[in-house]
């Protein structure tokens, strides 16, 4: 990620670079590793934290500490409505709601 914040020609993609990555995170279903990642961007690249992707990784991780599954979505379909989700994109938070689901009902 270093190369991107500090290239000039690179460093509009990073904010999208550090989104998929957290993407991916979730995809692992690694939660303590994302809130990491996520902090360690926010500080490598202090622009992203003023991104509404950062605000959207933001709360999940909040949902995600609350298991609050209404919450995960309302973050979804918020985000959704400004900036709209890819299909992969959707399959991995539909994924990560579904584990946040059953961890709910125990």
């Amino acid at each position: 990620m270093t190369l991107s914040v500090n290239d000039s020609v690179l460093s509009y993609k990073t904010k999208s670079y550090i989104f998929w990555q957290c993407l991916c995170i979730i995809a692992l279903d690694d939660w303590v590793r994302l809130e990491k990642q996520f902090k360690q961007s926010v500080e490598q690249y202090p622009s992203f934290a003023d991104s509404r992707e950062c605000a959207f990784i933001n709360n999940l991780i909040q949902s995600k500490n609350s298991c609050d599954p209404s919450e995960f979505s309302t973050a979804c379909k918020e985000y959704d409505q400004l900036t709209t989700l890819t299909p992969w994109q959707t399959h991995i938070l539909l994924e990560a709601k579904k584990v946040l689901e059953v961890k709910d009902l125990r």
